[in-house]
């Protein structure tokens, strides 16, 4: 009697599965009758139907109609991609990239990847080119990342698209080329790749590989910024600041900062700070830019750290206070940013703050000239010409006049050609 039972219940099985097919599967699925899809999908799928294993894969990874497992998704992708399905294989790529559900493992992902990739699936080219460029499995290979990001590129990728711009760009995985980079970025942010509408915008404000365009930089950036890309936010508002490609207007340019801080750019602190600075008209508030030196200055960012000591030493917004201000430019300067270390240089020359001392003066100008800071050039020539913290050096006087003068500052080229 239960064999017989048995057979009843095959037959019912195998009935059933004559009955419905993916197709049919599909068209529930079409409808986001999830619950339907995988209640007829499962048998299917265990009786070895790749699509709907996939698609039963699919459903628990995004929760649709059932709640989200990814360890019931693992599980239907693997079977769907060990039986050779191109969707599968990537999404078993995805998997050990990312560790859902189990161990991440650049390794495997690599090699899931490239079966997928072998099959022209454009995304998995695109991370296979990202596993050569990074080095994951073992030494950097930019010639195959090159190989796979321009596969990927041409199939249409736009992350693949980005790429290559940047490898242009930069030199790194092809020779140095603007004009490919553009072109590139320009392919890739028509497909709405945010990261290439903020390059491309500023491609066309620095003239690199397109003819140079600040309407065109704004329009690019704009894209970018309203998929909330948080650097172009912050290039977007520095737009509105000094009216670069669109009409100047400061209310929206602490609008686009705040919102961008909102998204985690901490340069944008400091740039909402020079918003209310004295600089800007109607927006101007000395204690609301102090306020936001002073976050800046939490955030670590040595311009914020630059802007606080500068109004803690003229006394903008907040008491004037020496020993603040020489802290604050200390902090920066010694994190590398120029102007300051050329006021620290300032400070102890004329002994502001602290004890006086030559030496120690030509030691931290040495240090901003040595970064191409003009002022600081003209300033170190005028040390080596008169001796001070270091001895009298014509040659080296004429050396860093030179270099001044190379980098348009004025009072060296005036200087220079007296002499």
């Amino acid at each position: 009697m239960k064999k017989c039972l048995g057979i009843i219940l095959l037959l019912m099985n195998i009935n059933l599965l004559a009955e419905n097919s993916y197709d049919d599967v599909y068209k529930l699925f079409e409808q986001e009758k999830y619950k339907e899809a995988i209640k007829m999908a499962k048998p299917i799928a265990e009786a070895g139907d790749e699509e709907s294993q996939f698609m039963l894969g699919w459903l628990y990874e995004n929760g649709k109609g059932v709640e989200e497992n990814f360890d019931e998704a693992f599980k239907w992708y693997s079977k769907a991609a060990n039986l050779g399905y191109l969707k599968a294989e990537y999404k078993m790529g995805i998997f050990y990239e990312n560790g859902y559900s189990i161990q991440q493992d650049g390794k495997k992902a690599f090699e899931w990847f490239m079966k997928a990739a072998e099959k022209d699936d454009a995304a998995a080219q695109y991370f296979v080119g990202w596993h050569y460029q990074a080095g994951t499995l073992g030494e950097v290979d930019q010639k195959k990342a090159f190989e796979w990001y321009h596969k990927s590129a041409m199939a249409g990728d736009q992350d693949s698209q980005y790429e290559l711009a940047l490898c242009y760009n930069n030199g790194t995985c092809a020779e140095k080329d603007q004009f490919k980079a553009a072109n590139w970025y320009l392919r890739s942010a028509n497909q709405g790749n945010r990261s290439a509408q903020n390059n491309l915008g500023s491609a066309y404000a620095e003239g690199r590989g397109v003819i140079q365009s600040e309407e065109l930089a704004f329009k690019f950036q704009k894209l970018a910024a309203d998929q909330d890309n948080a650097t172009a936010l912050d290039n977007i508002g520095w737009r509105y600041l000094e009216g670069k490609g669109v009409e100047k207007n400061c209310r929206k340019a602490i609008e686009v900062y705040e919102k961008a801080i909102a998204l985690g750019n901490t340069s944008s602190i400091n740039d909402l700070g020079l918003v209310y600075d004295a600089e800007h008209g109607e927006c101007q508030d000395y204690e609301k830019a102090n306020e936001y030196f002073k976050k800046g200055v939490e955030a670590d960012d040595m311009y914020a750290m630059s802007n606080l000591a500068s109004n803690y030493y003229y006394g903008e917004g907040i008491e004037e206070n020496f020993a603040l201000a020489f802290k604050y430019w200390k902090l920066a300067a010694d994190k590398g940013h120029a102007s300051s270390q050329l006021n620290i240089a300032d400070m102890y020359l004329l002994g502001e703050h602290v004890k006086r001392s030559k030496v120690k003066a030509f030691e931290w100008m040495s240090k901003s000239a040595e970064q191409g800071y003009s002022k600081a050039e003209y300033l170190l020539a005028q040390y080596y010409k008169k001796g001070v913290g270091t001895k009298r050096n014509p040659v080296m006087y004429k050396e860093w006049l030179q270099k001044a003068a190379d980098n348009d500052y004025q009072e060296a080229i005036d200087e220079l050609s007296g002499l």
